[in-house]
């Protein structure tokens, strides 16, 4: 084999590999799809076969009606009541196999096309719980990464690199006290969120804002400790805040006696309503607004 041809069989393989990988890739997808067109093409053909089901059904009633018509022509023993139930058999026999052949195409493909959608689900269901696992092994590493930087340099700067946000207090001339929050862009996470004014549930009164977000962690921690756990997009529901994809999964499971669970759930609120309070971001001032650095227990779904 010369080195042109070698080199386009190696590509060959390549482009083979790909396709392949493609099609494990969109498997779910595939297997929904067929599965779907499948039970469309299955209502489609039963309900032709039942156009045709009338006359079958009339065909069994005559050959019926013949049967009983011959015992009640001849009550002696020249037509036993033995011969009349095996005639019935030979009719009924007849009818099955007729109706056999007139919706046997439909539910075969009923139920390969069933069996199509269920495989989709099986294989959806393994990579869900495959990536869950990769989470968990992620999560526990960093976790212990983490443990080792509080070691070694200490809980608050731990803390400190973890944020989203650097937060500081100083004292003005006047002695009032001012908390300056930077937001920093390039580390901002899906886990810090803002109750500002395009929130339908924002009121002009700063006051009344604070409450009601200190109302929606205090209900979100009863409804913890009564059910046991709490979505992240059951909590943003109640803030009146965006659902996120990762809310489906994400959240909180009440502690029992595991270290996995949580006894609280914190919002991490940030008031940055009055002049003595701001949020800059990388475009500047963000307004008046309130900051919230929620902390799930991470994926939860599989703790419940």
């Amino acid at each position: 084999m010369s080195f042109l041809s070698a080199t386009k069989h190696a590509a060959g393989v390549v482009k083979a590999g790909h396709a392949g990988l493609l099609a494990k890739k969109f498997a779910p997808q595939v297997l929904l799809g067929a599965g779907v067109i499948g039970i469309v093409a299955t209502t489609v053909l039963a309900s032709k076969a039942t156009l045709s089901l009338e006359d079958v059904l009339d065909t069994h009633r005559e050959n019926i009606d013949l049967v009983n018509k011959g015992a009640e022509a001849h009550p002696s023993t020249e037509y036993s009541s033995t011969h009349h139930k095996r005639d019935l058999t030979i009719v009924h026999m007849h009818t099955f196999k007729e109706l056999a052949k007139l919706y046997a195409l439909p539910v075969g493909l009923g139920i390969v096309s069933i069996s199509l959608i269920i495989g989709a689900q099986g294989v959806q269901y393994k990579r869900t719980v495959g990536a869950v696992a990769a989470f968990k092994t992620i999560e526990s590493r960093f976790a212990k990464y983490r443990d080792a930087v509080r070691e070694e340099f200490g809980i608050d700067k731990d803390e400190e690199f973890a944020a989203a946000y650097r937060k500081e207090s100083y004292i003005q001339e006047d002695g009032s006290e001012v908390v300056k929050v930077e937001i920093d862009g390039t580390k901002l996470d899906e886990t810090v969120f803002f109750f500002d004014p395009n929130n339908v549930n924002w009121k002009k009164s700063p006051e009344y804002n604070l409450s009601y977000v200190m109302a929606q962690q205090t209900f979100a921690n009863q409804l913890l400790n009564s059910r046991g756990h709490v979505m992240l997009n059951d909590v943003l529901d109640g803030l009146g805040i965006d659902r996120c994809k990762e809310g489906n999964v994400m959240g909180w499971v009440l502690d029992r006696g595991h270290a996995e669970g949580s006894k609280f759930i914190d919002f991490g609120i940030v008031d940055a309503q009055s002049p003595s309070s701001r949020i800059f971001g990388t475009d500047g001032e963000m307004g008046e607004c309130i900051m919230l650095d929620i902390k799930t227990d991470g994926i939860v779904w599989d703790k419940i």
